[in-house]
């Protein structure tokens, strides 16, 4: 069975070990980071756009909400209106790949070589950058 020892069958907690190694306290640092920022981004420019001051806290919570799924505050500042949903989403397919390679490339790069561990945080950071940071084209589409 894999994943199991066969002289004790008990698992084998060594993969388990080296996949945690791969994720540290750092990488989480600059997810929160990168996300709280952009959390308060998003609520700042849908509360300034919005002129319904009766749903202004409303539309600007979903935003600030949604900032984890990426473009998709933008398609919320606008009561999802069709063309801001699949502008949001398009642009969400493409910027997914971002974090995807970047955490492809933590399993990729080994952790204890050289400059390796700076490189995978850049990474890291690029990736979610990209993610968080397709707001912007998104937020073009829906207040044009």
């Amino acid at each position: 069975m894999p994943g199991q020892n066969l002289a004790t069958g008990r698992p084998d907690l060594s993969r388990l070990t080296w996949y945690r190694s791969l994720l540290t306290s750092v990488h989480a640092w600059i997810f929160v980071g990168i996300w709280l920022s952009f959390c308060l981004f998003n609520g700042a420019v849908v509360y300034s756009q919005d002129s319904d001051r009766s749903y202004r806290w409303w539309r600007t919570l979903s935003a600030v909400g949604l900032t984890i799924l990426g473009p998709l505050p933008a398609a919320a500042a606008r009561d999802y209106q069709s063309c801001c949903l699949n502008t949001a989403l398009q642009i969400a397919a493409w910027a997914g790949l971002a974090p995807l390679l970047a955490a492809f490339f933590q399993v990729l790069l080994v952790p204890d070589s050289g400059g390796a561990p700076w490189f995978r945080y850049l990474l890291w950071m690029i990736g979610w950058l990209i993610w968080f940071g397709a707001v912007l084209p998104a937020y073009l589409h829906s207040f044009s």
